[in-house]
């Protein structure tokens, strides 16, 4: 009874679930995508490709390509000249960016600024110093930029063809892409593609103490903080490890358990509503018996909810006919969405510069389509919209960007010719009101 009661609380709060894959005693025994994702999808990971990254260190480490996490960052750069050159820069070490702590000032809310730069890696070392290295804990994607440009440096190869060569091409991981900086460096703690099935070929990997890929020395060693939660990139407490990615993008690593859980999602409070799946169901279910009748109606439940069912379309009311058709041009806002037209089969958004033209799923069924550019929100990414009255004068929508974690909820009450949207992120919970209008004005 308490595994059913709590199922229904999470099934009722609609989990925006991309895919979930369980390994137990090295085998999949539970796996789920959720519609429209399959297989073969690639999700970009965001931070969980900083875990990657730790794994290639420790390998450029075991074959002496590195010195070792005490080597000083700058030694890899000795043709370049940086602001702000002090002795504490001189003292930054790798072990300093694998735990987040080298006391540059850069953190997660600089990555645009260093994104706008023709020279990344300039950006990043010419940074103030702001804190002795090792004293400090700042999470910084910067950090692991700068570590994807050392393993470059070392390995004579970017980051991605050594990481094909040491661990992806070893486990028979294919399907990867990594973006690249405008110099060809790859990303490091960001902008890695991958399956649901290679995320959980690295958590195994991890777990059978690196399978001679890499050395169970820098299994131990990156997966054990020396205080607090945070090692060498990798998440960890007594019990267990793991990468942890923007909106749910999850590698659990349980030695205890011998089991790696796998997560795609785009989830507000991802790290609670994981560990909740995880403590709730995956581990005493799972761990139990993959045989047991609370097992079976645990896979019922999830595979019944990756397909959905489509819904009988209600008729439209009377503000659908007057506004139908009509362009509204919106306030400004910070999604920078310029204007929308809907017709109830279709609608046309604007963002920024582009328009597309998009069919909504009104049965409930979300509707996705290609998309070569959508202002900032989508780049060759698809897109999903899923619609629905929920009065007669309030349309709301869902917006997703498809192998990405963001998603939106959209809310337009219609005043005559005039909209009312709250635009709700539904990862970080922030929200927004705009005001728009049919234009020119018109009268109905």
């Amino acid at each position: 009874m308490f595994f059913m009661g709590h199922w229904m609380m999470l099934d009722h709060e609609k989990l925006n679930l991309h895919s979930l894959l369980v390994m137990h005693h090295g085998h999949p025994v539970l796996e789920a995508y959720f519609y429209p994702y399959h297989p073969d999808s690639l999700h970009d990971i965001r931070s969980a490709a900083k875990s990657i990254v730790s794994i290639l260190i420790g390998t450029a480490i075991d074959e002496g390509l590195i010195q070792g996490v005490h080597q000083p960052v700058l030694d890899f750069f000795p043709g370049r000249t940086f602001a702000h050159l002090d002795s504490r820069k001189q003292r930054i070490t790798i072990q300093h960016l694998l735990r987040m702590s080298s006391g540059l000032i850069w953190s997660d809310a600089d990555v645009g600024n260093m994104m706008q730069s023709p020279d990344w890696l300039q950006f990043v070392l010419d940074g103030e110093m702001v804190a002795e290295p090792g004293t400090v804990f700042n999470y910084s994607t910067p950090n692991t930029y700068l570590l994807s440009a050392i393993l470059q440096q070392a390995a004579g190869m970017s980051a991605l063809d050594y990481a094909r060569k040491k661990l992806f091409d070893p486990l028979d991981i294919g399907q990867v892409r990594w973006q690249t900086d405008p110099h060809g460096v790859n990303m490091g703690g960001m902008g890695l593609w991958m399956t649901t099935r290679d995320m959980a070929r690295i958590g195994q990997m991890m777990l059978q103490g690196g399978q001679q890929i890499i050395s169970e020395k820098w299994v131990k060693e990156s997966t054990t903080p020396p205080d607090g939660d945070y090692a060498y990139l990798w998440w960890a407490d007594a019990n267990a490890f793991h990468a942890a990615g923007y909106g749910g993008q999850m590698i659990y690593v349980l030695p205890k358990q011998d089991m790696v859980v796998v997560f795609t999602a785009g989830l507000h409070d991802a790290s609670a509503v994981t560990r909740a799946l995880l403590e709730n169901f995956i581990i005493p279910v799972v761990g139990e018996s993959e045989n047991s009748e609370a097992f079976h109606e645990l896979n019922r439940r999830i595979q019944a909810e990756a397909v959905p069912q489509p819904k009988p379309i209600p008729p439209l009311p009377n503000t659908a006919r007057h506004i139908s058709g009509q362009r509204f041009t919106l306030a400004t806002n910070r999604l920078d969405w310029k204007a929308f037209q809907l017709d109830f089969q279709e609608v046309s958004l604007t963002f920024g510069a582009d328009t597309v033209k998009l069919p909504v799923g009104l049965d409930g069924v979300m509707q996705v389509s290609p998309v070569e550019k959508l202002g900032m929100i989508s780049d060759h990414d698809p897109i999903g919209l899923v619609g629905s009255w929920t009065d007669e004068t309030t349309f709301e929508l869902g917006l997703y960007i498809l192998n990405n974690p963001e998603n939106w909820r959209i809310r337009l009450h219609f005043d005559g010719l005039t909209v009312h949207i709250l635009i709700a992120d539904r990862i970080t919970g922030d929200q927004e009101t705009v005001t728009g209008s049919v234009h020119p004005p018109q009268t109905l």
